[in-house]
Protein backbone atom coordinates (compact mmCIF):
# COMPACT_ATOMS: atom_id res chain seq x y z
CA UNK A 1 0.00 0.00 0.00
CA UNK A 2 1.53 2.83 -0.55
CA UNK A 3 1.92 6.00 1.93
CA UNK A 4 -0.16 8.50 1.61
CA UNK A 5 2.36 11.00 3.76
CA UNK A 6 3.68 14.14 1.67
CA UNK A 7 7.00 13.83 2.75
CA UNK A 8 7.65 10.10 1.03
CA UNK A 9 7.13 7.63 -1.38
CA UNK A 10 7.49 4.71 1.58
CA UNK A 11 5.67 1.35 0.39
CA UNK A 12 4.24 -0.40 3.59
CA UNK A 13 3.57 -4.09 2.73
CA UNK A 14 0.91 -5.58 4.85
CA UNK A 15 0.64 -9.22 5.69
CA UNK A 16 -2.75 -10.83 5.43
CA UNK A 17 -2.18 -13.44 8.03
CA UNK A 18 -2.34 -13.18 11.70
CA UNK A 19 0.78 -13.12 13.95
CA UNK A 20 1.74 -12.62 17.45
CA UNK A 21 5.20 -11.24 16.99
CA UNK A 22 5.01 -9.06 20.14
CA UNK A 23 4.34 -10.90 23.50
CA UNK A 24 1.69 -9.36 25.27
CA UNK A 25 2.75 -9.25 28.99
CA UNK A 26 -0.86 -7.65 29.89
CA UNK A 27 -2.42 -10.66 28.21
CA UNK A 28 -0.96 -12.77 30.27
CA UNK A 29 -1.43 -11.54 33.61
CA UNK A 30 -5.35 -11.41 32.38
CA UNK A 31 -7.70 -13.76 34.33
CA UNK A 32 -8.55 -17.33 32.67
CA UNK A 33 -12.15 -15.89 32.18
CA UNK A 34 -10.41 -13.07 30.17
CA UNK A 35 -8.03 -14.85 28.50
CA UNK A 36 -10.55 -17.05 26.92
CA UNK A 37 -12.95 -13.71 25.70
CA UNK A 38 -9.56 -12.16 24.12
CA UNK A 39 -9.22 -15.64 22.00
CA UNK A 40 -12.90 -15.77 21.17
CA UNK A 41 -12.56 -12.11 20.32
CA UNK A 42 -9.34 -12.43 18.16
CA UNK A 43 -10.89 -15.67 16.78
CA UNK A 44 -14.22 -14.24 15.51
CA UNK A 45 -13.49 -10.66 13.89
CA UNK A 46 -10.56 -12.72 12.01
CA UNK A 47 -13.14 -15.07 10.63
CA UNK A 48 -16.04 -12.15 9.73
CA UNK A 49 -13.70 -9.30 8.93
CA UNK A 50 -13.69 -8.66 5.25
CA UNK A 51 -10.75 -6.10 5.29
CA UNK A 52 -7.67 -6.63 3.08
CA UNK A 53 -5.64 -5.17 6.11
CA UNK A 54 -7.82 -5.94 8.93
CA UNK A 55 -5.51 -8.60 10.47
CA UNK A 56 -1.70 -6.55 10.01
CA UNK A 57 -3.23 -4.76 13.54
CA UNK A 58 -5.10 -7.81 14.98
CA UNK A 59 -3.55 -9.36 17.55
CA UNK A 60 -4.28 -9.72 21.42
CA UNK A 61 -3.40 -6.64 22.90
CA UNK A 62 -5.99 -4.69 20.19
CA UNK A 63 -8.36 -7.10 21.68
CA UNK A 64 -7.57 -6.65 25.36
CA UNK A 65 -8.30 -2.73 24.70
CA UNK A 66 -11.59 -3.43 23.08
CA UNK A 67 -12.58 -5.51 25.38
CA UNK A 68 -11.40 -3.91 28.54
CA UNK A 69 -12.75 -0.49 26.68
CA UNK A 70 -16.49 -1.92 26.98
CA UNK A 71 -16.33 -3.34 30.21
CA UNK A 72 -15.40 -7.21 28.87
CA UNK A 73 -18.89 -7.30 26.99
CA UNK A 74 -17.86 -9.93 23.77
CA UNK A 75 -20.66 -8.68 21.48
CA UNK A 76 -19.83 -4.87 22.14
CA UNK A 77 -16.05 -5.32 21.61
CA UNK A 78 -16.60 -7.36 18.55
CA UNK A 79 -19.26 -5.08 17.26
CA UNK A 80 -16.62 -2.00 17.72
CA UNK A 81 -13.40 -3.62 16.77
CA UNK A 82 -15.01 -4.85 13.43
CA UNK A 83 -16.06 -0.95 12.51
CA UNK A 84 -12.59 -0.34 13.50
CA UNK A 85 -10.76 -2.70 10.82
CA UNK A 86 -13.01 -1.39 8.03
CA UNK A 87 -12.05 2.16 9.01
CA UNK A 88 -8.88 1.31 8.99
CA UNK A 89 -8.77 -0.37 5.66
CA UNK A 90 -10.91 2.26 4.25
CA UNK A 91 -9.57 5.45 5.83
CA UNK A 92 -5.64 4.40 6.47
CA UNK A 93 -5.22 6.53 9.28
CA UNK A 94 -1.85 5.62 9.97
CA UNK A 95 -1.18 7.87 6.60
CA UNK A 96 -2.97 10.98 7.61
CA UNK A 97 -1.34 14.54 7.30
CA UNK A 98 -2.85 17.56 8.59
CA UNK A 99 -3.21 19.75 5.60
CA UNK A 100 -4.19 22.37 7.65
CA UNK A 101 -1.41 22.89 9.30
CA UNK A 102 0.45 22.29 6.46
CA UNK A 103 -1.31 25.46 4.52
CA UNK A 104 -1.93 27.53 7.58
CA UNK A 105 1.56 27.48 9.88
CA UNK A 106 0.72 27.30 13.53
CA UNK A 107 -2.91 26.57 13.13
CA UNK A 108 -2.85 23.83 16.04
CA UNK A 109 -0.53 23.59 18.34
CA UNK A 110 -0.90 20.60 20.24
CA UNK A 111 2.20 18.09 19.43
CA UNK A 112 3.85 15.38 21.31
CA UNK A 113 6.44 16.97 23.47
CA UNK A 114 7.86 13.89 25.12
CA UNK A 115 7.04 11.08 27.37
CA UNK A 116 6.13 10.48 31.08
CA UNK A 117 7.25 8.29 33.92
CA UNK A 118 5.87 5.26 32.57
CA UNK A 119 7.34 5.60 29.08
CA UNK A 120 3.76 7.18 27.59
CA UNK A 121 3.66 9.88 24.95
CA UNK A 122 2.81 13.25 26.16
CA UNK A 123 0.74 15.91 24.18
CA UNK A 124 0.78 19.38 25.04
CA UNK A 125 -1.30 22.22 23.66
CA UNK A 126 -2.07 25.99 24.70
CA UNK A 127 -4.54 28.18 23.34
CA UNK A 128 -2.42 30.93 22.55
CA UNK A 129 -0.04 29.30 20.55
CA UNK A 130 -3.00 28.78 18.18
CA UNK A 131 -3.00 30.61 15.00
CA UNK A 132 -6.17 30.36 14.95
CA UNK A 133 -8.90 29.20 18.17
CA UNK A 134 -11.59 28.91 15.78
CA UNK A 135 -11.70 25.72 13.49
CA UNK A 136 -13.76 23.18 12.29
CA UNK A 137 -14.74 19.53 14.07
CA UNK A 138 -12.74 17.92 10.80
CA UNK A 139 -10.09 19.55 10.88
CA UNK A 140 -9.44 18.97 14.99
CA UNK A 141 -10.34 15.16 14.53
CA UNK A 142 -7.76 14.97 11.39
CA UNK A 143 -5.23 16.84 13.84
CA UNK A 144 -5.71 14.49 16.34
CA UNK A 145 -5.95 11.38 14.90
CA UNK A 146 -2.06 12.37 13.40
CA UNK A 147 -1.14 12.73 16.43
CA UNK A 148 -1.90 9.33 18.36
CA UNK A 149 -0.79 6.96 15.58
CA UNK A 150 2.37 8.80 15.96
CA UNK A 151 2.57 8.60 19.89
CA UNK A 152 1.64 4.77 19.28
CA UNK A 153 4.70 4.57 16.57
CA UNK A 154 6.78 7.19 18.87
CA UNK A 155 5.85 4.24 22.39
CA UNK A 156 6.39 1.57 19.90
CA UNK A 157 10.11 2.63 19.32
CA UNK A 158 10.99 3.67 22.51
CA UNK A 159 10.31 0.43 24.24
CA UNK A 160 11.30 -1.80 21.42
CA UNK A 161 14.91 0.31 21.53
CA UNK A 162 15.12 0.18 25.38
CA UNK A 163 14.76 -3.93 25.01
CA UNK A 164 17.16 -3.93 22.43
CA UNK A 165 19.92 -2.10 24.85
CA UNK A 166 19.28 -4.82 27.61
CA UNK A 167 19.90 -7.19 25.25
CA UNK A 168 22.73 -5.78 23.48
CA UNK A 169 23.99 -5.25 27.38
CA UNK A 170 23.62 -8.67 28.53
CA UNK A 171 21.08 -8.20 30.80
CA UNK A 172 18.07 -10.06 32.15
CA UNK A 173 15.81 -7.04 32.92
CA UNK A 174 15.72 -3.46 30.89
CA UNK A 175 18.11 -0.91 30.12
CA UNK A 176 17.36 1.22 33.04
CA UNK A 177 13.87 2.53 34.85
CA UNK A 178 12.92 4.28 31.23
CA UNK A 179 12.36 1.16 29.88
CA UNK A 180 8.52 -0.10 31.37
CA UNK A 181 8.11 -3.70 31.45
CA UNK A 182 4.90 -3.27 29.29
CA UNK A 183 5.00 -1.11 25.84
CA UNK A 184 2.93 1.66 26.90
CA UNK A 185 -0.37 2.26 25.02
CA UNK A 186 -1.67 4.87 26.55
CA UNK A 187 -0.91 8.83 26.28
CA UNK A 188 -0.82 12.10 28.14
CA UNK A 189 -2.58 15.19 27.34
CA UNK A 190 -1.86 18.94 28.86
CA UNK A 191 -4.23 21.64 28.04
CA UNK A 192 -2.95 24.61 28.89
CA UNK A 193 -5.70 27.07 28.77
CA UNK A 194 -3.69 30.31 28.53
CA UNK A 195 -4.75 32.53 25.99
CA UNK A 196 -8.29 31.13 25.63
CA UNK A 197 -11.24 32.56 24.52
CA UNK A 198 -15.23 32.25 24.02
CA UNK A 199 -15.14 31.89 20.25
CA UNK A 200 -12.58 28.23 21.20
CA UNK A 201 -14.86 26.40 23.51
CA UNK A 202 -16.37 24.49 20.76
CA UNK A 203 -18.52 21.53 22.31
CA UNK A 204 -18.40 19.85 18.87
CA UNK A 205 -15.23 19.46 18.38
CA UNK A 206 -14.83 18.03 21.93
CA UNK A 207 -17.37 15.75 21.14
CA UNK A 208 -16.09 14.94 17.60
CA UNK A 209 -12.39 13.98 19.00
CA UNK A 210 -13.95 12.01 22.15
CA UNK A 211 -15.72 10.05 19.45
CA UNK A 212 -13.15 9.39 17.67
CA UNK A 213 -11.22 7.97 20.49
CA UNK A 214 -14.11 6.19 22.11
CA UNK A 215 -14.63 4.38 18.76
CA UNK A 216 -11.14 3.91 17.57
CA UNK A 217 -8.55 4.13 20.19
CA UNK A 218 -10.47 2.84 23.62
CA UNK A 219 -8.11 2.44 26.43
CA UNK A 220 -5.30 5.04 24.94
CA UNK A 221 -6.26 8.07 26.51
CA UNK A 222 -4.64 7.77 29.82
CA UNK A 223 -4.57 11.46 31.58
CA UNK A 224 -5.49 14.81 30.47
CA UNK A 225 -3.70 17.92 32.55
CA UNK A 226 -5.72 21.11 32.68
CA UNK A 227 -2.96 23.82 33.66
CA UNK A 228 -4.44 27.54 33.82
CA UNK A 229 -7.89 26.36 33.79
CA UNK A 230 -10.14 29.61 34.32
CA UNK A 231 -13.68 30.40 34.27
CA UNK A 232 -14.00 29.90 30.68
CA UNK A 233 -12.50 26.15 30.87
CA UNK A 234 -14.78 25.88 33.72
CA UNK A 235 -17.52 26.63 31.21
CA UNK A 236 -16.11 24.85 28.45
CA UNK A 237 -15.92 22.18 31.04
CA UNK A 238 -19.85 21.93 32.26
CA UNK A 239 -20.87 21.73 27.93
CA UNK A 240 -18.16 19.51 26.97
CA UNK A 241 -18.37 16.50 29.40
CA UNK A 242 -21.67 15.82 28.96
CA UNK A 243 -20.50 14.20 25.47
CA UNK A 244 -17.96 12.10 27.23
CA UNK A 245 -17.85 8.32 28.75
CA UNK A 246 -17.87 8.76 32.30
CA UNK A 247 -14.63 7.21 32.12
CA UNK A 248 -12.84 9.67 29.96
CA UNK A 249 -14.55 12.25 31.85
CA UNK A 250 -12.45 11.17 35.23
CA UNK A 251 -9.45 11.20 33.64
CA UNK A 252 -9.14 15.11 33.62
CA UNK A 253 -6.50 16.80 36.51
CA UNK A 254 -6.18 20.13 37.07
CA UNK A 255 -3.32 22.33 37.64
CA UNK A 256 -3.85 26.30 39.10
CA UNK A 257 -1.44 26.77 41.59
CA UNK A 258 2.33 25.84 42.64
CA UNK A 259 0.74 22.96 45.15
CA UNK A 260 -1.65 21.20 42.30
CA UNK A 261 1.96 20.11 40.89
CA UNK A 262 2.83 18.10 44.41
CA UNK A 263 -0.41 16.24 43.82
CA UNK A 264 0.49 12.04 43.50
CA UNK A 265 -1.06 11.57 39.77
CA UNK A 266 1.17 14.89 38.80
CA UNK A 267 4.28 13.22 40.33
CA UNK A 268 3.57 10.16 39.04
CA UNK A 269 3.52 11.80 35.20
CA UNK A 270 6.29 14.04 35.21
CA UNK A 271 9.84 13.49 35.78
CA UNK A 272 12.08 16.11 36.60
CA UNK A 273 12.68 16.97 32.84
CA UNK A 274 9.10 17.14 31.95
CA UNK A 275 8.26 19.37 34.79
CA UNK A 276 11.11 22.20 34.16
CA UNK A 277 9.89 21.97 30.50
CA UNK A 278 5.89 22.06 31.48
CA UNK A 279 6.77 24.98 33.92
CA UNK A 280 8.96 27.02 31.67
CA UNK A 281 6.49 26.67 28.80
CA UNK A 282 3.79 28.22 30.96
CA UNK A 283 5.41 30.97 32.25
CA UNK A 284 6.49 31.86 28.92
CA UNK A 285 3.42 31.48 27.40
CA UNK A 286 2.03 33.89 30.00
CA UNK A 287 5.13 36.25 29.38
CA UNK A 288 3.97 39.71 27.95
CA UNK A 289 5.17 40.57 25.25
CA UNK A 290 4.53 37.34 24.44
CA UNK A 291 7.38 35.80 22.77
CA UNK A 292 8.02 34.73 19.06
CA UNK A 293 9.90 31.97 20.05
CA UNK A 294 6.66 30.73 21.67
CA UNK A 295 4.68 31.94 18.68
CA UNK A 296 6.09 30.00 16.25
CA UNK A 297 6.50 27.23 18.89
CA UNK A 298 7.58 24.52 15.86
CA UNK A 299 11.49 26.46 15.12
CA UNK A 300 14.41 25.70 16.32
CA UNK A 301 15.11 27.94 19.29
CA UNK A 302 18.40 30.57 18.70
CA UNK A 303 21.69 28.49 19.17
CA UNK A 304 23.76 29.74 22.38
CA UNK A 305 25.74 33.26 21.38
CA UNK A 306 23.02 34.89 19.42
CA UNK A 307 20.93 37.44 20.39
CA UNK A 308 17.65 36.23 22.05
CA UNK A 309 15.41 37.39 24.20
CA UNK A 310 16.83 36.77 27.79
CA UNK A 311 13.19 35.19 28.56
CA UNK A 312 13.58 32.47 26.88
CA UNK A 313 17.04 31.52 27.15
CA UNK A 314 17.44 27.00 27.36
CA UNK A 315 13.69 26.58 26.49
CA UNK A 316 12.61 24.24 23.14
CA UNK A 317 8.93 25.03 22.50
CA UNK A 318 9.17 21.54 20.57
CA UNK A 319 9.48 20.00 23.40
CA UNK A 320 11.65 18.14 26.28
CA UNK A 321 15.36 17.86 25.44
CA UNK A 322 15.83 14.14 25.13
CA UNK A 323 12.77 14.08 22.94
CA UNK A 324 13.78 16.85 20.68
CA UNK A 325 17.51 15.02 20.82
CA UNK A 326 16.23 11.93 19.07
CA UNK A 327 12.57 12.05 17.78
CA UNK A 328 13.33 15.88 16.03
CA UNK A 329 16.94 16.31 15.89
CA UNK A 330 17.14 12.90 14.19
CA UNK A 331 13.93 13.02 11.80
CA UNK A 332 14.33 11.37 8.66
CA UNK A 333 10.97 11.05 6.47
CA UNK A 334 12.21 7.83 5.13
CA UNK A 335 13.07 5.98 7.84
CA UNK A 336 11.43 7.38 11.50
CA UNK A 337 8.55 5.58 12.52
CA UNK A 338 7.42 8.71 14.82
CA UNK A 339 6.37 11.97 12.65
CA UNK A 340 6.33 15.38 15.10
CA UNK A 341 4.45 17.75 14.04
CA UNK A 342 3.98 18.91 10.63
CA UNK A 343 5.51 21.98 11.06
CA UNK A 344 8.16 21.44 12.74
CA UNK A 345 8.90 18.93 9.41
CA UNK A 346 8.42 21.53 7.57
CA UNK A 347 10.73 23.59 9.36
CA UNK A 348 13.44 20.66 9.18
CA UNK A 349 13.36 20.20 5.44
CA UNK A 350 13.37 23.71 4.73
CA UNK A 351 9.79 24.90 3.66
CA UNK A 352 8.54 27.86 4.02
CA UNK A 353 6.43 28.11 7.52
CA UNK A 354 6.25 31.97 8.96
Amino acid sequence: VPCMCRYCTTIVVLPLTFKMDVKDRRFDELTDERKNLVMKLRDSVSSSSTSDNSEAILDNAMCRRYLAGYDWSLESARTRLLKTLQWRAEEKPGSWQCNWCQENPGRHSMRQIGFDRQGRAVLYTSFIQCAHNVFSAEEGVRHMVFLMENCIQAMKHRHQAGIAEAETDGEDQPASPATPPYEPEKWVVILDCTGMTLSACNPRIASAVASIIGDHYPERLGTVVTVNAGYLMRYAWSAIKVFLPATMAKKLVFINREADYQQEIIQDIFDDELMEWLREEERLNRSSPFPDQQRLFWKRPAEEGTPKDATTLNHDPRGTRAYVEKYVDKYDSKTSMHHPHPNIIMELQGQPTA
